[in-house]
């Protein structure tokens, strides 16, 4: 793959974001992208990971100069340059099938989901130095002050059943269990919360669901459990009062309050898109989207304070995780503003096929004068069924050439264009690409002018 230009949606002129960078892990096309936030600019061939077809990279963690990559199904982490000057291969023993990593002070911190175990490795020789048994099926991990605490599954993969969950409390200093924590079913990933720390448990995805166990941060013991819903799998806090959880599958966010545990949206208030991975970053929420696992997937980039999307990348296939660069931090320059504004009438809509009538129409407004534009219509798992667009020469107010849209408010100049606003419509008869009706339910939408993403919003259709 090349290098392709982000799609910008901009709410603002400048994004503050610590970190000039931002890595993505491409399970499925065993890349690692590349996202410079300065730029806006995605390598999607910045490293190749693994060595052979199919070995699954996974999570990974960042360090002033490396990114460390688990290969899953090679049993090794992969240590890239961020300098661009190559990477080398860190072993494991051979059933470990790593799933997560975390650094600390020198050292790499590696659960084994095959060999329920947890590894510890000198940065400083890229040797394994200690491992530990944990519980049963170890996914992720975090270092708390002095303790590691490592989420295991329990998953048995003979009848693909769970075990209870737990939370193995393990000694940094000799790398000791000292105690374990029980848990929702298939605790996954943490979050430190204040003087807590949050695990977010996955559920079995079919009778128990998503769930969130908080441990006592001085005591080490579970606090208690709550219910959230859905099979969420990972979890980050934003450092005030609000606590972002993804679901892969179906694709959407929870978010709850930190504190009082209050559940404030769900996938299906349709705020965020995606769900694969959620990263929280100086006011600003990175969300990937795997799509379908076939098509490239996405990282989005909204802001905290409105939930408006302020960035959204293409990157490889089958993204597992997003972790943002430690070089450098401050105020990155992004490119001006489009100013636009997008709804749709009706909504909800009842879909004929036919394009006439029992369709809906969707406006947009914009100050400015574009190349192309288009609008992109997504389910509620992220995936595109229909793209509705005019391309070639600019929009004006001559459409008669491209009867599929209509203008309101035609061009008379281009003098004074920047206050002029804009109108146009296009209707949209609920068929996808392949023109069948696409089923009832909750879509999403977004405008692309020039290629930039620069509004959303959503729909929803009924038989």
């Amino acid at each position: 793959m090349k290098k392709v230009e982000v799609l910008l949606f901009m709410m603002s002129a400048v994004l503050l974001l610590h970190g000039a960078s931002a890595f993505v892990v491409n399970s499925n096309s065993q890349t690692l992208s590349k996202i410079d936030l300065d730029s806006g600019m995605v390598d999607n061939d910045f490293a190749l990971l693994g060595q052979v077809p199919g070995t699954a990279p996974n999570k990974m963690a960042i360090t002033e100069a490396f990114a460390y990559v688990v290969v899953t199904y090679e049993n090794v982490v992969q240590k890239i340059a961020l300098d661009g000057s190559g990477s080398s291969f860190i072993s494991l023993e051979d059933s470990a099938l790593p799933n997560d990593i975390a650094y600390a002070d020198g050292f790499l911190y590696v659960t084994g989901n095959g060999s329920n175990r947890c590894y510890k490795v000198d940065c400083a020789t890229d040797q394994v130095i200690g491992q530990v048994a944990v519980g049963t099926a170890p996914q992720g991990l975090v270092v708390y002050d002095d303790h590691l605490l490592v989420a295991n599954t329990g998953f048995d993969v003979a009848t693909y059943t769970y075990e209870p969950g737990t939370v193995s409390v393990i000694s940094l200093a000799d790398l000791m269990v000292e105690s374990v924590q029980s848990t929702a079913t298939n605790p996954a990933d943490f979050a430190l919360v204040g003087d807590a720390i949050h695990v977010i448990c996955t559920g079995d995805y079919v009778t128990e669901f998503g769930a969130v166990t908080v441990i006592n941060g001085q005591t080490l013991q579970t606090e208690e459990t709550f219910d959230l819903g859905g099979s969420p799998n990972s979890i980050s806090y934003d450092g005030a009062n609000t606590v972002y959880c993804g679901n892969a599958w179906p694709a959407g966010v929870y978010t709850y309050d930190a504190f009082s545990h209050d559940v404030i949206s769900t996938p299906d208030d349709g705020i965020f898109v995606g769900g694969n991975d959620v990263q929280v970053n100086d006011g600003t929420l990175a969300v990937i989207d795997a799509m379908d696992y076939i098509q490239n997937s996405h990282a989005r980039i909204y802001s905290l304070a409105d939930q408006q999307l302020l960035a959204d990348y293409e990157v490889g296939v089958g993204a597992t995780d997003i972790v943002f660069s430690l070089d450098g931090s401050g105020v990155h320059n992004l490119p001006p503003a489009i100013t636009a504004q997008l709804n749709n009438f009706p909504n909800p809509f009842k879909p004929s096929g036919t394009g006439r009538s029992a369709a809906t129409t969707i406006y947009f407004e914009t100050t400015n004068q574009h190349e192309t534009a288009q609008i992109e219509i997504y389910n509620i798992r992220g995936q595109k069924v229909k793209q509705l667009e005019i391309i070639n020469d600019k929009l004006s107010g001559d459409l008669s050439s491209r009867p599929q849209w209509t203008c309101a408010a035609p061009f008379r100049s281009n003098e004074g264009m920047e206050s002029r606003k804009l109108s146009y419509s296009i209707t949209w008869d609920g068929t996808d690409s392949s023109h069948q009706l696409v089923a009832s339910g909750l879509y999403f939408y977004q405008l692309k002018l020039d290629g930039r993403a620069v509004a959303q919003s959503r729909m929803m259709i009924i038989k």
